[in-house]
């Protein structure tokens, strides 16, 4: 492969149509759907689409005439993004049905690539790599609360395109990456469907006896933070509602308070200590993951719940218990909404009746939900170093850096 025959060429001249995407009209007992509309929601973070759930809309003879996508075609998004996160998200139209009449709504436009010159999948790929590089910001225009890519600068960019040929290679080296990275997913979601089926295939044999969580250990709300707080007495640091995620504790960005000597021995932290977010959104409220730290290093805010086992239970068995409440709703069910926060309420909490079993069908549970944890704990490395693995080789490739033969690497 050499850089030498690649050739520079505007976006706009290698794409041979560019269109608006259609909403159409809702379905009635007279029109009945005869277009399926892809949406935002349809475009994953990798460029790949889901036809599992398009809108079912109606389009007039004209509309599916101008507006039909064709296999090959690119979805980019000209509308959306948010804060911290540009718009310009692109995906390849593979298609999901011949009989189906596909078309994307209007916060997207469609191009199809003009294949004498460029073949879809390594325009996507190229497109896929400036929306994942800082060059993208420079296409972003705010507008209110939405923001727009500035679609005629966007068209206007210059890209370096190779040979057909290498092109075809680029594409398929690239395609390995990506089968690789989609085989360990579906292993993860695998996984984490078998740690669930072990979670609830348990629950559904034992025969435990129901106790108010104040029973099976301590319920503590944490220190309120205040002005004098911050200001009086020695300085200790302390977790709060960012730093803990579901069954893990971030320590990277930990702030401090004053703590008494009568508060320390009541706010510090223990290992096995259980810390639950009590204010959060509505979904998160509940998040919780175990303390491991040494003994008084850390403190806790109220905006955490700390949960500290009785003799009959192990933390790591509660902290299942409280994983498996935050997935099926329960700490919903009993927050209390104020504005976007939910409040999940240490008295509430402490009501909640606790699943007791003997400590030995504890220790069974929590050595079957380990070892699914380890086996996605592996999964997941796997998974970040073939993310990182393509985006080097994508970066290297489209750039000419790396040299291959067309015939083969």
């Amino acid at each position: 492969m050499s850089v030498e025959t690649w050739q520079r060429f505007r976006l706009a001249d290698v794409v041979t149509d560019v269109f608006a995407g259609a909403w159409g009209d809702s379905p009635t007992d007279s029109r009945a759907s005869n277009v399926q509309v892809l949406r935002a929601t349809n475009i994953d973070s990798d460029g790949r689409i889901d036809y599992r759930s398009p809108a079912h809309r109606v389009f007039n003879t004209r509309e599916i005439s101008r507006k039909s996508l064709r296999v090959g075609d690119l979805l980019l998004e000209a509308s959306g993004g948010g804060p911290g996160t540009p718009v310009g998200r692109v995906a390849l139209h593979v298609g999901a049905d011949s009989e189906i009449v596909f078309a994307c709504s209007n916060f997207f436009r469609a191009m199809r690539p003009d294949r004498n010159v460029i073949l879809p999948g390594y325009l996507a790929c190229m497109l896929e790599r400036l929306y994942r590089s800082p060059e993208i910001w420079k296409y972003q225009q705010q507008t209110t609360g939405l923001v727009n890519l500035k679609f005629r600068d966007y068209l206007n960019q210059l890209i370096l395109i190779p040979p057909l040929g290498e092109q075809q290679r680029i594409v398929e080296l690239i395609n390995v990456l990506s089968d690789a990275k989609r085989g360990i997913e579906a292993s993860i979601a695998k996984l984490r469907s078998v740690r669930q089926g072990v979670l609830l295939d348990f629950m559904a044999k034992i025969k435990p006896q129901w106790t108010p969580v104040s029973e099976v250990g301590e319920v503590r709300m944490g220190k309120q933070l205040s002005p004098d707080s911050r200001a009086s007495g020695e300085q200790y640091p302390y977790l709060r509602v960012a730093n803990v995620y579901a069954g893990h504790i971030d320590y990277s960005d930990v702030n401090s308070m004053g703590y008494t000597k009568a508060e320390r021995a009541a706010y510090g932290l223990v290992p096995g200590d259980i810390l639950l977010n009590e204010g959060q959104s509505l979904e998160l409220v509940g998040r919780s993951a175990i303390y491991r730290e040494a003994p008084g290093a850390f403190f806790f805010q109220n905006t955490l719940i700390r949960f500290r086992c009785g003799e009959k239970v192990m933390p790591e068995y509660a902290q299942i218990v409280f994983e498996y409440w935050l997935r099926a709703g329960v700490f919903a069910a009993i927050a209390k909404q104020t504005t976007s926060i939910a409040h999940l309420g240490g008295g509430r909490f402490s009501a909640l009746e606790f699943p007791l079993v003997s400590l030995s069908d504890q220790q069974t549970l929590v050595a079957s939900v380990a070892s699914c944890d380890e086996s996605l704990r592996v999964e997941a490395d796997q998974l970040a170093k073939v993310r990182l693995l393509k985006r080097g080789l994508v970066d290297d490739l489209l750039s000419g850096q790396v040299a291959f033969s067309v015939a083969g690497v």
